[in-house]
């Protein structure tokens, strides 16, 4: 009867450290941020002229993903890129032979504390997030950058937010093809949330405006075959 009471004992550990194993080998993500874009410096009608920016993002580890809704064709070899808020970056491609692969990267952060001078703060305020998807609006404080030494212009709209955007403002870092359409800044300190981007460059515009966050499900398996 001990014998038997062991071996069901054993039998219970072995099985409840599996599952644990198992759950390690996929991560959820549970919700979704998105951003509007449009490039005039891109044609009418390609690739990353006018669009939507998706990013999935797991608030208690402060981990975001970026699939193909955030960097579009660019990256067609990758199912999917983690970014962590130490600057590392975990990328899960598939070969031409079907084999599914995942690396790593790491990024430096710059460890910006505060806004640089050329952010000159204005008195405009605007309310960003108002879908009512179950998450407060966001209010934003707009700021002049000031450019010194060309014609070029830049309004943006910023707000203070218990988020670490590193991983997405440093994205475009990566020494890999997958980019996102649009530059996030990288002289942002890591909490500082763009909301809107509204710039002229050799006469062309470019706009950036944050929609919304919304709650979702979103299953990644970090398991190789």
């Amino acid at each position: 009867m001990k014998k038997l009471l062991l071996f069901l004992a054993l039998s219970f550990i072995c099985s409840y450290t599996k599952a644990q194993i198992e759950s390690r080998k996929t991560m959820q993500f549970t919700q979704a941020w998105v951003w509007d874009y449009e490039n005039e410096l891109v044609p009418k009608n390609e690739p990353g002229h006018k669009g939507e920016i998706v990013i999935y993002f797991e608030p208690k580890k402060n981990y975001w993903l970026f699939t193909p809704e955030a960097y579009g064709t660019s990256g067609e070899m990758y199912n999917w890129i983690i970014g962590k808020p130490d600057g590392t970056y975990w990328l899960c491609d598939t070969d031409e032979f079907g084999k599914k692969t995942i690396t790593k990267q790491r990024v430096q952060f710059a460890l910006n504390k505060v806004l640089p001078k050329h952010y000159k703060p204005l008195v405009n305020r605007k309310f960003f997030n108002q879908n009512k998807l179950g998450f407060a609006k966001i209010e934003g404080i707009e700021f002049k950058v000031d450019y010194t030494k060309t014609d070029n212009s830049s309004s943006v709209f910023i707000s203070d937010f218990k988020a670490d955007f590193f991983p997405i403002y440093f994205f475009n870092c990566l020494n890999i093809e997958a980019k996102l359409p649009f530059n996030f800044p990288v002289d942002f300190p890591n909490s500082k949330l763009l909301l809107q981007e509204v710039s002229t460059i050799n006469k062309a515009k470019l706009q950036l405006t944050f929609k919304e966050i919304s709650h979702t499900e979103y299953f990644i398996d970090l398991k190789i075959e």
